[in-house]
């Protein structure tokens, strides 16, 4: 498949989740209900972790990678805004999609630095994402392409996933509504 060939179904996909999005009731983004799969990794601050790390806390997630020239530095201003704008307690995770390039003095440099509550991993085992895709349908596929990615942003809350927000123009203000909706669901 030709990259214009992805890039048109990309766009086509994200117009159809966004379309689904916006006919699915109160939530700006679409529910879901997943756990995140188990992983092992290291943050940005060279903190070995697993997935009990989401444990007992709020979490907006993407994925991505530092050498990305598209979505990924938006979608950071997207979390720094939210963070901004939101008085809760809610963590920002940036995970990779790149784990050979992308180092913990590179992810710390892109995301970490960002604040305590910004935490940038590095998950090596590809299972991990093939579950993800698996159960979500549309997480990064690292075995066809392992730069090629979505610009979703997934929200969580105590290690599951609630849901996922899609499209250039995510809107922080619809987020933070739904993490209000979603948090004692």
């Amino acid at each position: 498949m030709t990259p214009g060939i992805q890039s048109s179904l990309f766009i086509v996909f994200s117009i159809i989740v966004i379309s689904l999005s916006a006919s699915l009731g109160s939530l700006n983004g679409i529910k879901v209900q997943a756990d995140i799969p188990a992983f092992n990794g290291v943050t940005g601050r060279n903190k070995v972790v697993d997935e009990s790390f989401l444990k007992n806390k709020k979490a907006l997630i993407y994925f991505g990678y530092t050498a990305c020239g598209g979505i990924c530095y938006p979608r950071v201003q997207l979390f720094k805004k939210i963070k901004q704008d939101f008085n809760e307690n809610i963590s920002f995770i940036f995970i990779t999609i790149d784990p050979d390039n992308d180092t913990t003095e590179r992810m710390y440099n892109y995301f970490d630095y960002a604040g305590d509550d910004f935490h940038s991993l590095i998950i090596k085992d590809k299972s991990f994402f093939d579950a993800i895709r698996r159960q979500l349908a549309n997480g990064p596929d690292l075995k066809k392409d392992p730069v090629n990615h979505s610009d979703f942003v997934y929200f969580s809350d105590n290690g599951k996933l609630k849901s996922i927000y899609a499209g250039s123009l995510i809107d922080s203000n619809k987020i933070i509504e739904d993490i209000n909706l979603l948090k004692d669901i």
